[in-house]
């Protein structure tokens, strides 16, 4: 059984691409939880100064080397749609078909873009552990296989790949979803039939790992502002 471990980056200092001393201290908790609690066969990062910030931390804990995928960035179309106000679209109250939510959208044409780039290299990704997208399920090429993969990425990013795997309506994802800082969201693909896989969310916005301070703090943050990404 393949399981995906989607992590958001610790706390940013976005003007220069890196995170804040706090967001070491939450990068060094992650690392220590993934390295006791999990074990991960390989570690994928966005090319962001911050994800790759935080990935160090991992990398040091448990020896896996991190490689960089470029569609793993931020998403950079749309003007960050997670963090605008969706009040006026949500009162409207006319949402697209779930499979081509861009209509009606104000960002819809370019998270399309975005969303066909990430849902390309997630597959190819996917593929090299032998699940391969067949409609919205995957084929296992290979069962019995045995892998635990961790991304490190961004906000917005995270969901497009949740997104993608679970065929959520992206623009109401971004209405309603917030990712907390090294946030961990959980998929396990289930086998179901012959040879079938079902992508199956376990748990998301994980962050049992931050001692009490550091939760506080970052729940907070999430209350007080904006979707980070």
């Amino acid at each position: 059984m393949l399981q995906i471990l989607i992590v958001r980056h610790a706390n940013p200092i976005y003007d220069t691409d890196s995170i804040t001393e706090e967001g070491e201290q939450q990068a060094v908790q992650l690392a220590e939880r993934i390295t006791r609690l999990e074990k991960i066969d390989a570690l994928y990062v966005s090319p962001l100064g911050r994800a790759i910030r935080t990935a160090e931390h991992i990398s040091k804990a448990t020896g896996i080397k991190p490689e960089v995928l470029h569609w793993l960035r931020e998403v950079d179309k749309g003007d960050y749609p997670w963090a605008k106000p969706h009040n006026e679209y949500l009162k409207k109250g006319k949402f697209a078909d779930p499979i081509f939510w861009e209509d009606g959208y104000w960002a819809g044409k370019e998270l399309r873009e975005v969303y066909e780039e990430v849902s390309s290299g997630l597959d190819k990704l996917l593929s090299q552990y032998s699940y391969v997208r067949d409609g919205f399920i995957y084929k296992v090429e290979e069962p019995n296989r045995e892998k635990t993969i961790c991304l490190v990425c961004h906000g917005g990013m995270s969901i497009v790949i949740l997104s993608h795997l679970l065929q959520w309506h992206l623009p109401l994802a971004y209405a309603h979803i917030g990712i907390l800082e090294t946030g961990i969201a959980r998929i396990l693909f289930k086998s179901q039939g012959e040879n079938d896989a079902v992508p199956v969310l376990i748990s998301i916005n994980d962050v049992s790992h931050l001692d009490d301070r550091l939760w506080k703090k970052v729940v907070n943050r999430q209350k007080d502002h904006k979707m980070a990404m």
